[in-house]
């Protein structure tokens, strides 16, 4: 099947307003909250770590925030509106993933007791705070040799989102461990962000576009006022006005890097064509940069040991993979 792809000519106007309250519906099929569950627990997370609530000491996201972040997700993505369906189905626009909600990555002693148990898949492993996570949280795990200094990785990852930046805290502070990476991403493109009033929640979705690793040049924005009642009221959009836009609604595997970690080379799957590959420090700073059609990358070995983001473009997409280097 050939994909299919729809071509969006988008010319908004530069800045709409409207004072029209329209009733929708805060209640979604599962398959629709699977799709919004994420943005939800990012949501959550980003309003209970700004407002200090008590929350931010809890591994659990607790529910009653990430429902509150469904329900309006819900009423826009409802709303039978040229604006809602713009943000939701055309450019599908989610929050930016600046949390890992399922992962944290322990680098630690490898001649530690308690690491030796998990290499050879022991548990408990007698490291208490260790084994009391793995109980609560239901944690997997998978362990690497490939860490840097004496050190070797444990990957602890749950089934379903938790606050891993606590989690991540948490076991830094346990003896024998160096340090604890708990994902995130830089840059952005798209986003949603909220404010809460007494009366209602604003919703701002923005699409960004244009070497977004700085922080994109151009961007759009579309704000909802969300109410109590499921009614929602289109406020305006502004900003740069969008490009004519193809979207492609055929689903396509997800871009990958192979090994990761990995040592002097990698190989990037499921990419059409040549690439443009940027390799990223967590200073955010450029230190390695190459075009190549066989998506094949050879002479790392001279990158530090530690970890990086690789920005994979092709014509029409950019992709971010966190990674490490051995």
């Amino acid at each position: 099947m050939k994909p299919k792809y729809l071509l969006i000519a988008l010319c908004c106007i530069a800045s709409q307003a409207s004072a029209q309250r329209i009733q929708s519906s805060c209640t979604a099929s599962d398959s629709v909250k699977a799709i919004y569950r994420n943005d939800a627990d990012q949501m959550a997370l980003r309003r209970i770590k700004e407002n200090k609530f008590p929350a931010k000491d809890s591994i659990n996201i607790p529910f009653y925030h990430s429902d509150s972040f469904l329900r309006v997700l819900f009423a826009v993505y409802n709303l039978k509106t040229a604006e809602a369906d713009t943000v939701a189905r055309i450019l599908k626009i989610h929050a930016f993933p600046k949390y890992d909600l399922k992962a944290c990555m322990v680098f630690a002693d490898s001649t530690a007791a308690w690491m030796l148990k998990l290499r050879n898949k022991i548990t408990p492993c007698g490291q208490s705070t260790v084994d009391a996570l793995i109980s609560t949280y239901s944690l997997k795990y998978s362990y690497s040799t490939s860490g840097f200094k004496a050190s070797h990785i444990v990957n602890f990852r749950s089934e379903k989102n938790l606050h891993m930046s606590k989690m991540a805290e948490i076991i830094s502070r346990l003896p024998n461990v160096y340090m604890v990476y708990d994902g995130g991403y830089v840059g952005g493109g798209f986003d949603i962000s909220s404010k809460w009033y007494d009366d209602h929640i604003e919703l701002l979705y923005q699409y960004g576009w244009g070497d977004c690793q700085a922080g994109c040049i151009y961007s759009r924005f579309w704000k909802f006022n969300i109410y109590p009642d499921c009614s929602v009221e289109f406020i305006r959009s502004y900003g740069d006005k969008l490009p004519n836009t193809s979207i492609e609604f055929e689903s396509k595997p997800s871009i990958a890097l192979q090994p990761n970690p990995f040592s002097n080379n990698f190989t990037i799957t499921n990419t059409q064509g040549p690439v443009h590959i940027k390799i990223i420090n967590m200073q955010a700073a450029l230190v390695y940069e190459a075009y190549t059609e066989s998506n094949e990358l050879n002479d790392l070995g001279d990158l530090a040991p530690g970890f990086y983001y690789v920005q994979i473009i092709e014509a029409d997409k950019s992709t971010w993979i966190k990674a490490i280097k051995n």
